[in-house]
Parts: structure tokens; C-alpha cells; sequence
């Protein structure tokens, strides 16, 4: 890598695409920084046609070879979709389980709110039932994930068969 430091994504789609491509190996390189123990602020510049990511200290190739492997995000399962039996420590989170969760979270606290309970009482009684903030997002984008790779499979960025060329997946 002979100590990059500057990481240009384009705006190639001229979408939000670009946008969070840009934050996600922002984010991902922070990660990364953090994993080599390196303090360095990791910035994204919008410079017109193309995102700059700039990790604040160059990247040097004795920290790539050092690097422990590490999970920015949990791998998101499902009862269709379960967790990989060849990656037994890989963090997950299960979408059927958030859902139950926030079932449980809205159902009890409109029993509570019934019970005229409100305010700091209130979310003091829920607050072991509150699922994570991205609760919704993540069923959603597995819901999404899923119907897409089951109906065009080979026109997901998942597609491990790249014997088709782009026009035959079109």
C-alpha cells in the first residue's frame, strides 16, 4: 500500500450509492485504525465529482500484515437465512429476534400507557425491552436482501458465480 492515506471513491451513480460507499469505507478504515491501535480522525471530504476519506495518518503496509481480522458490523440472520456453520465466532444478529424484541417492547409499553404510566416511569419499566435503534432498518434490508438475491441472483454484489459476463446478468 506504500502509505496511502488518501482513498478517492468516485460519484460514479450519481446516487446516494456514492454517498455510502464513501461512509462505509470511512468507516471501515477507522475500524481498522482502531484494530492497529493507531489514534488518527478519519475524514470525508465531498470534493464535486468524487469522496475524499483521509485516515488522518498514513497507512503503513507493517500495520496491514499486523492486523487481527475484525467484524464492523454483525452478520444479519434470519430463520431462512442462518448463520454460517463454518464461522462459529462470527457476531450476528437475528433479525426474528429484534423483531420479537420490539414486539415485546410496544406491546408492553402501550400496556403501561394504558395503566396511565408516562414519562421517566414509563421508559424506566421498558427500558430493559428496548431493542436497538436499528431494529426496523436491519429487518427491512434483510427482507430486501434476501427477495433480491432469491430473484436475480446473480445481479447481486453477493454473486460468488462470475462465469456470467455483466451483459448475460442483465
Amino acid at each position: 500500500m506504500t502509505n496511502a492515506q488518501r482513498f478517492y471513491v468516485p460519484k460514479s451513480t450519481g446516487t446516494l450509492t456514492d454517498t455510502l460507499v464513501a461512509f462505509g469505507l470511512a468507516g471501515v478504515l477507522g475500524d481498522f485504525l482502531k484494530n492497529v491501535q493507531v489514534s488518527a480522525t478519519v475524514t470525508l471530504e465531498d470534493n464535486g465529482g468524487y469522496f475524499i476519506v483521509d485516515t488522518g495518518a498514513p497507512i503503513r503496509d507493517e500495520w496491514i500484515e499486523n492486523a487481527q481480522v475484525f467484524e464492523s458490523i454483525p452478520f444479519v440472520t434470519d430463520s431462512r437465512f442462518p448463520k454460517p456453520t463454518d464461522q462459529p465466532t462470527m457476531h450476528t444478529r437475528d433479525v426474528d429476534a429484534t423483531w420479537d424484541r420490539f414486539k415485546t417492547f410496544v406491546g408492553r409499553r402501550k400496556e403501561l400507557q394504558a395503566e396511565k404510566i408516562a414519562g421517566n416511569e414509563l421508559e424506566q419499566a421498558v427500558a430493559d425491552l428496548k431493542p436497538e435503534d436499528d431494529g426496523l432498518t436491519e429487518r427491512r434490508l434483510a427482507r430486501n436482501a434476501h427477495a433480491q438475491f432469491a430473484q436475480e441472483p446473480c445481479k447481486s454484489l453477493l454473486c460468488e458465480d462470475r462465469s456470467q459476463t455483466d451483459a448475460e446478468r442483465s
